[in-house]
Order: structure tokens, then C-alpha cells, then sequence
């Protein structure tokens, strides 16, 4: 017999590849090869003295601060569990009080990574943008949009205003007209057909132009939810992106009092 201390972190496949289980063996397996950790902020005691019995009676465990047994204030709390122990606890989870069930929705998430990584490539059809290789015009924006679908970009996205920190909005006519005929000769080369197009922008009726003519994805630096309806409407994507104030001030003293939370 020889016994090897192996890393942790060491693909889960990989080693079924060598000691080769049955597949249904290792689908049930692999669901018990990792821990996943929750960090759970705002946490009433009642809710963390009862999710700390539910997590130990499934093989899990939840590490409180000291004084939530003694009914003290909410406080952060750190839950770790399997795959398997996981799906066990939100079931349990989903029957209890004391803002649980919330917690038993989240962790039904799929939390699925992806499996490798995508690559945008970027234009901005203006004459200021934070990265000076990304600025274009109409011709030579065509150009490199191919050379980049050529060298396998999933995505493009197109930008006509800049967001470096303390720029200014110019506007919707100045925005549109920039980016219309840009938009209008992707779609009849059919480019949009080759990469997922996003446009950069918060601003619907230029966005709804774009998505009229092939683009599937809103780019948002500003976080206003409502462009998602317009993004259902379309069945495109959302991407939601995150800022403090506009990009005019917000290099002015930023401040988080708690990252995650204001995310």
C-alpha cells in the first residue's frame, strides 16, 4: 500500500480518470470533492442558532461569532458546506423562519462557472475614450471589428461615449448620431451573425436601435435596472455594471463602507 497526501484543489476528473469509478459513482462523488463557502452578513440569532443544528445534522458546518448563542446582535457568519450538503440544507432551509427561506432560495442557485473564458473585444467610435486603441470610426471600426471577430472574439462591444473618470455625458443625439451608421453596417454585413454584439450604453432609444439591428447584449455602467426590461423585450443579455455617483466625480474620494453589500 502507498498513501499520498494530494492537494485539495487537484480536478476532481482527473483523479477519476486514474482510479476510473462507475459514472454514476462519480457524478454522486463529485457533488461531496469541494467545499463552498457562504459569508452571510446580518444574521439574527435566532436564524444562525437553528441554520448551525441544520448544517451539522448534514455533515455541514457554520462558523458564528461567539455571542449569537446567547441571543446577541445579528452578526456575519461563515457557512461551509459540499455540493451535496448544500442541497440538503436548502431543503431544510426552506421550511424554517427567521429570513432562512431566503437563504434556502440562494442556495438553490446553480452557481455554475464557466467552463473557460470568453473574449470581447472592444471599439469606441469617438475621440476620447480611457483606452486610446479602442477609438474608431466608421471605416476603420469595420476593419478592426473583423480582424478581431477573425481572431476569435465571441463578443464585440461598441461604445460611442466615454466613461473614463471625469468625463461628461454628451448626450443622446450626439451619442446616436455616432453610433448609427457604425451599427447599421454591421448589421448589413451581417457581422452580428459572426460575434454577440453589446452596446455600451444607458441610454434606450440608442440601445433599442442596436438591438433592432442584431445586437444582443446591453452593456450598462450605470446599474439602471430598468434596461432590463427592455433587454427581456429583446431576449438579449444584461450586463450590469457598478459605479459610485457618474463617471464626472466618481474618482472624487470613493469610499466603500461594504463592497460586497453596495455591489
Amino acid at each position: 500500500m502507498k498513501i499520498f497526501k494530494i492537494n485539495p484543489q487537484t480536478d476532481f476528473n482527473e483523479i477519476c480518470e486514474i482510479i476510473r469509478p462507475s459514472d454514476e459513482g462519480r457524478n454522486l462523488m463529485k457533488k461531496k470533492s469541494a467545499i463552498n463557502f457562504f459569508l452571510i452578513k446580518d444574521l439574527r440569532s435566532p436564524a444562525a442558532n437553528i441554520l448551525k443544528q441544520d448544517a451539522l445534522s448534514v455533515g455541514a458546518e457554520l462558523v458564528t461569532n461567539r455571542d449569537v448563542i446567547l441571543g446577541g446582535a445579528n452578526s456575519v457568519a461563515l457557512l461551509m458546506a459540499t455540493d451535496a450538503q448544500v442541497l440538503a440544507l436548502a431543503k431544510k432551509e426552506s421550511a424554517q423562519d427567521f429570513g432562512l427561506k431566503n437563504l434556502a432560495k440562494f442556495l438553490k442557485s446553480p452557481f455554475k462557472k464557466p467552463q473557460r473564458a470568453q473574449i470581447m473585444g472592444v471599439v469606441n467610435v469617438n475621440e476620447d475614450s480611457f483606452n486610446a486603441a479602442s477609438r474608431v470610426n466608421e471605416k476603420s471600426g469595420i476593419a478592426r471589428i473583423e480582424e478581431m471577430i477573425g481572431q476569435g472574439a465571441e463578443y464585440i462591444d461598441v461604445g460611442a461615449v466615454s466613461s473614463r473618470p471625469g468625463s461628461k455625458y454628451v448626450g443622446r443625439e450626439v451619442e446616436f448620431a455616432r453610433l448609427e451608421k457604425i451599427v447599421a453596417e454591421i448589421y448589413r454585413l451581417n457581422l452580428h451573425e459572426k460575434a454577440i454584439f453589446s452596446l455600451d450604453s444607458f441610454d434606450a432609444y440608442c440601445l433599442e436601435y442596436a438591438l433592432n439591428h442584431g445586437f444582443k447584449m446591453i452593456n450598462d455602467i450605470t446599474g439602471d435596472v430598468s434596461l432590463c426590461a427592455l433587454a427581456a423585450r429583446y431576449g438579449a443579455s444584461y450586463c450590469l455594471m457598478h459605479m459610485q455617483n457618474s463617471p464626472e466625480n466618481m474618482q472624487d474620494n470613493p469610499h466603500y463602507g461594504d463592497l460586497l453589500g453596495e455591489i
